[in-house]
């Protein structure tokens, strides 16, 4: 299943803070490995580069694409590519550049880097995303603040 518009706000996260549940499955598709996607689907500032350019797309690389746009979002506090209108938007996302504060640790980067790989097939994988580094980090500091 790829869900195509995977944003902030079709995300919402448990009371506990211990869980995210994605919604808003409208523009999802039931999706097989070596099948292309060819339709325009999604929020803009969260499209993948090769949506943009109207190609063909594979939906777990444009997935993994909107989620780094949103991880992006929730480390700086803002939308990584932003433009005043349509043209300039997609622009910025074809560059794939944008900033990222000091405050972002050097493997937050190098995972944002790696979803937001600008060539899909360059991009990480939602298997290795589970084990990269930065979350790794992040499962053992959880665990060191709940431990008594």
């Amino acid at each position: 299943m790829c869900h195509r518009d995977l944003t902030l706000a079709n995300s919402m996260l448990s009371r506990s803070g211990r869980s995210l549940k994605l919604i808003d499955f409208g523009l999802s598709v039931v999706w097989k490995p070596g099948q292309a996607l060819f339709k325009s689907y999604g929020t803009p500032c969260y499209m993948a580069p090769e949506i943009i350019k109207g190609n063909n797309y594979s939906g777990p690389h444009v997935d993994v694409w909107s989620l780094g746009v949103a991880l992006a979002t929730m480390l700086t506090g803002s939308l990584p590519f932003q433009g005043a209108g349509d043209t300039e938007l997609k622009k910025r996302i074809l560059r794939g550049q944008f900033p990222c504060p000091d405050h972002v640790s050097a493997e937050a980067r190098d995972l944002l880097a790696k979803m937001l790989a600008l060539t899909p097939a360059d991009r990480i994988d939602v298997a290795d995303i589970r084990k990269h580094a930065w979350l790794a980090n992040a499962e053992t500091a959880t665990r060191r603040e709940s431990d008594p």
